[in-house]
């Protein structure tokens, strides 16, 4: 009977060991995906401010996989609504060039999603 107690122990611990490791996994798997995302909406932020199509544009081509959609504000308003509140008419341009290039490509190759 002990022996059976201290193998339900032992598989309790271990369980608990795991569980613990797999939280701690996911939290700094967020940690790491809000830092991505907090990193690229402040050089957003800044092409925005100071209007740099171009250099948007160069920004947009080094990183195919930036989901703007996930960029939003605490009035959950994204980069989108922000532009257009703004006025910033030339840059939402290479914001919706990006999107419709992007569905494109996913279009004619469905494999790529």
């Amino acid at each position: 009977m002990i022996d059976l107690l201290s193998n339900h122990f032992c598989y309790l611990s271990a369980m608990q060991s795991i569980v613990e490791y797999l939280s701690l996994s996911n939290i700094i798997i967020s940690l790491a995906m809000n830092t991505e995302v907090k990193r690229n909406s402040e050089i957003l932020e800044a092409l925005f401010t100071y209007r740099k199509v171009d250099e948007l544009e160069e920004y947009l081509a080094d990183h195919p996989d930036l989901n703007i959609n996930r960029l939003v504000d605490s009035q959950g308003n994204n980069v989108l609504h922000q532009l257009a509140y703004e006025g910033h008419l030339e840059l939402i341009k290479v914001l919706v060039r990006k999107a419709v290039l992007k569905l494109r490509k996913s279009c004619s190759n469905p494999s790529s999603k």
